[in-house]
């Protein structure tokens, strides 16, 4: 006989927006406070239910499917935690400020410039990112899904689906490099060509700090990017760049590898990355992104350069940038 009881939260029906999604990011979602490591242990454990089924932390969650929770309200008493780690929800100035943030919204779509110091995703160290500020703004509406990622010191412009279809659509069309996305970096040195495309194969470094990517590492892939430069001054130019693949932090380890280290990129470039007195925020904007929608328009998002690059850029004798169209 099944002794197990529902606790705190009734039993929940999956909606059609929602369909699709991973049950373990699902349930991290639904219930932020536990965290990443509590909803992977309950789900271990069998304590949350799919139409009276064991809910695996991979399965893909069906519109219509009824979750139910049995596990008891000490196992979500946040009083006990450090509040370092009690995964409250946002801030709703917070919240607000994303809004202010976003560059297009329709019934499928949120595009949003994200500043720079704002995490992508939630994980198990992370208390305040886009994905759970976006999950706040909707307030249960619909389910924000990321399509791609940047880098938590990146800034710029990012898509997040509202549906589960177009969702798919796009991530489809990243898979099949359908979507051109232009960035921009101010780099150390004066670069002699004008123009060119860097194809050096990167992989995670297999020395202590793993984190970090290399152009050495043995489980290499492709990796390729456009460069252009359009404006050299003091021992400083400013690029525009166009990655032909998504791999994680490319553009960072292109430039470093080419010897010209993005400004404020110490994980790649070290002391070469600091040039000035003070340090400098990573100054590798998301600048614009372009793909045809899934129903045939052909779409281009630009995110306003921010201003610290700008005055950066007009501290050392650059051409006055215009925020939307350098």
């Amino acid at each position: 006989m099944n002794t197990q009881k529902p606790s705190f939260a009734a039993p929940r029906v999956v909606r059609p927006d929602e369909a699709g999604a991973r049950a373990d990011r699902f349930i991290t979602h639904l219930f932020p406070y536990l965290g990443y490591g509590s909803v992977q242990k309950l789900l271990r454990l069998g304590k949350i239910k799919v139409d009276g089924k064991k809910l695996r932390a991979a399965d893909t969650l069906l519109a219509g499917q009824t979750l139910t929770f049995f596990f008891a309200q000490k196992e979500r008493d946040e009083a006990r935690l450090p509040a370092s780690r009690r995964k409250t929800p946002p801030d709703g100035a917070l919240v607000e400020r994303l809004s202010s943030a976003v560059l297009f919204e329709d019934d499928a779509l949120l595009v949003v410039n994200k500043p720079q110091g704002l995490a992508t995703q939630a994980g198990v160290n992370t208390r305040i990112s886009l994905d759970r500020l976006a999950d706040a703004r909707a307030g249960g509406a619909y389910t924000p899904r990321l399509t791609h990622r940047l880098d938590q010191d990146t800034s710029g412009v990012i898509m997040l689906a509202k549906t589960r279809e177009m969702a798919a659509y796009l991530t489809r069309a990243f898979k099949e490099r359908r979507v051109e996305k232009t960035y921009l970096a101010l780099v150390v040195g004066e670069m002699k060509e004008k123009k060119g495309q860097w194809d050096w194969d990167m992989g995670k470094d297999t020395g202590p700090r793993q984190e970090k990517m290399s152009v050495d590492a043995p489980a290499a892939v492709p990796a390729v990017t456009r460069f252009e430069v359009l404006e050299k001054r003091h021992g400083l130019t400013l690029l525009r760049l166009t990655p032909l693949t998504g791999r994680k932090h490319q553009i960072r380890v292109h430039c470093a590898h080419a010897g010209y280290p993005i400004v404020g990129d110490g994980k790649y470039g070290g002391a070469k990355a600091h040039p000035f007195d003070v340090r400098t925020p990573l100054c590798l904007h998301a600048w614009s992104i372009s793909f045809t929608d899934n129903e045939g328009r052909a779409r281009t998002f630009h995110a306003p350069v921010p201003e610290v690059l700008l005055q950066l850029l007009t501290d050392n004798g650059f051409t006055p940038l215009h925020k939307e169209h350098p």
